[in-house]
């Protein structure tokens, strides 16, 4: 006998909200060699669509085995039909485009009230096709809510694309005053070459 998700309030499940503008950048940055090509430096949103994924499928991620793993017992909110049909209808609210946009709060308030009812509309027009239970509409409602809220916050008056701006930026000023100092090292007198030339007798005298 399978049992209904158990969603206390809130969801019962920790929401990503980047602790700055920017983190998954600034990780990314910090953790990928540098390449000659600063457009590198994308915002990678793969990770966070796909646990989206797994979670509206009832599946929790197994840090022993590093494996997305069913709920024995537990009746996962939605078929596989239906995790399908959510992510290609919503799917395009967590990519970087919607981050790098610039949206007013008035407009981000609009969309996210169009968003939620398109959400319930899924569950009145084809829940049952879905297999989709009443008690779970809450989790299913916090998990896409409460993501796609923060991913267009982040673009609330242009703010995410002009600090991603702003770093790749100093990158660049970082890797130019890099290569600046490698080139007067290499053009210039250190005391390494003065000692070097002093033993083969043709250092200064």
């Amino acid at each position: 006998m399978t049992q209904l998700m158990d969603i206390p309030e809130a969801g019962g499940v920790e929401i990503d909200r980047p602790s700055a503008p920017n983190q998954m950048m600034v990780d990314s940055m910090q953790n990928t060699p540098q390449d000659n090509n600063v457009s590198i430096y994308e915002l990678d949103d793969d990770a966070l669509i796909m646990r989206v994924k797994h979670l509206l499928a009832g599946e929790i991620f197994n840090p022993e085995t590093g494996r997305w793993d069913k709920l024995v017992g537990v009746k996962p909110p939605m078929n596989d039909s239906g995790v399908h049909h959510f992510m290609i209808k919503f799917g395009g609210h967590l990519d970087k485009n919607i981050k790098l946009s610039d949206f007013t709060l008035e407009k981000i308030g609009e969309m996210m009230t169009d968003i939620c009812n398109d959400i319930l509309e899924i569950y009145w027009q084809r829940g049952r096709e879905f297999a989709i239970d009443a008690e779970n509409m809450t989790f299913i409602m916090h998990i896409l809510e409460h993501q796609i809220y923060a991913n267009y916050m982040r673009a609330l008056d242009g703010k995410e694309r002009e600090h991603r701006e702003t770093v790749i930026r100093s990158v660049e000023n970082i890797r130019e005053v890099q290569s600046t100092a490698t080139r007067e090292n290499s053009h210039g007198f250190s005391f390494g070459n003065i000692f070097k030339k002093n033993n083969t007798g043709a250092g200064v005298r």
